[in-house]
């Protein structure tokens, strides 16, 4: 079985290209464009992984962390941050809350996310 992710970012272009590079890397990728309902879509897909902007309007990805490390989900999956905030604090914050990883999307390409993501979850 393909392992799953769920890319969350309401930049439409940004997630169709990681949706396409993922699935070209042997993911079933699905993405969804807002941080509201976000965890409602991730306990519906169950993914494997999730990638996860932060700045995302009216609920940001932070929020949207905070509620799949609340402890509601059947299956659990990994979540790695990928933000153009990438300030310490930021950071720091995200894998308080329970981020395997935060990426500054400017600092990687999307084939270096990619692995990144496989060597979380194991792949």
């Amino acid at each position: 079985m393909k392992p799953k992710i769920l890319i969350i970012d309401d930049d439409q272009i940004i997630s169709e290209m990681y949706r396409v590079k993922f699935g070209q890397s042997g993911f079933d990728a699905e993405v969804f464009n807002t941080g509201k309902k976000a965890f409602e879509k991730i306990k519906e897909y169950e993914p494997d992984a999730v990638l996860l902007d932060i700045v995302m309007y009216p609920v940001d990805g932070f929020a949207v962390l905070e509620e799949v490390n609340s402890g509601q989900l059947k299956k659990k999956p990994k979540v790695v941050v990928l933000s153009n905030v990438g300030q310490k604090e930021e950071i720091e914050k995200g894998k308080t809350l329970g981020a395997a990883d935060y990426i500054v999307k400017s600092n990687m390409t999307p084939s270096e996310v990619v692995s990144r993501v496989k060597e979380i979850i194991g792949e």
